[in-house]
């Protein structure tokens, strides 16, 4: 994607057509209860933002990164950003501008040129004491780059444990990505972000996982490999 095709989205964001600025709406849809089964817990709060995604395995847009991660261990959203993914431009516009039309639920915190973040409150009638819910989840919408298919987000995430997609009924997982989350393996897949590497070894470290044999040696030896921790992330999340 060339950096203005990304200027024109920011710009979109900033300033809206005047005709979707008039879509605003006040109550958000209800769900439908007999879809979303591969994602533990699905009651109201997940249902309703991922009907209004309408993610897709086959056509995108996909639910990646964190949040699926979770989900595949069968896990709660807890604290972890809801990262959607899309096949192209059309895409991304669609999904955001169907989010902030419900202006009360869907609020814009940031924007960078990985992604596009939305905060959603969760309506006052989904929150149980049943679920450890909290009051918000953020949704990245990733911008930086967009996919074909499944296959090539898997592709693209540099840990294996990371890579898990889904549609919230259909997930697809890499090849060795099973065995490293249930033996809480740390490995690299493809190549690395220098700038992103010691960040988010750190992070998954700090998750209990467990590097391979060789693996600090390795992410050491990667040229111009930054050692800071800046809050910046090319995978979303």
């Amino acid at each position: 994607m060339s950096a203005s095709h990304m200027i024109d989205i920011l710009s979109w964001i900033d300033d809206p057509p005047q005709k979707v600025k008039e879509k605003v709406k006040d109550s958000i849809p209800d769900v439908l209860t007999d879809v979303h089964t591969f994602v533990p817990f699905a009651d109201h709060p997940i249902k309703r933002l991922l009907n209004l995604i309408k993610p897709n395995m086959e056509l995108g847009p996909w639910i990646a990164g964190g949040a699926g991660l979770r989900w595949y261990q069968g896990l709660t959203t807890d604290s972890s950003d809801i990262d959607v993914w899309f096949r192209n431009r059309i895409q991304f516009e669609q999904v955001f501008y169907t989010l902030t039309a419900y202006e009360k639920y869907f609020a814009l915190v940031c924007k960078t040129e990985n992604a596009v973040t939305l905060r959603f409150t969760i309506p006052t009638e989904d929150r149980s004491t049943d679920q450890p819910y909290p009051d918000y989840f953020d949704v990245q919408l990733i911008s930086k780059k967009f996919f074909s298919s499944p296959e090539d987000i898997i592709d693209y995430f540099d840990f294996t444990i990371c890579q898990v997609v889904t549609d919230g009924d259909q997930v697809m997982i890499g090849p060795r990505t099973h065995y490293d989350i249930k033996h809480k393996i740390l490995r690299f897949n493809g190549d690395v972000n220098s700038t992103l590497a010691v960040k988010r070894f750190t992070k998954y470290l700090c998750r209990g996982y467990r590097p391979i044999d060789g693996m600090v040696a390795q992410m050491m030896a990667i040229p111009d490999l930054k050692l800071d921790f800046k809050d910046t992330d090319a995978y979303g999340f």
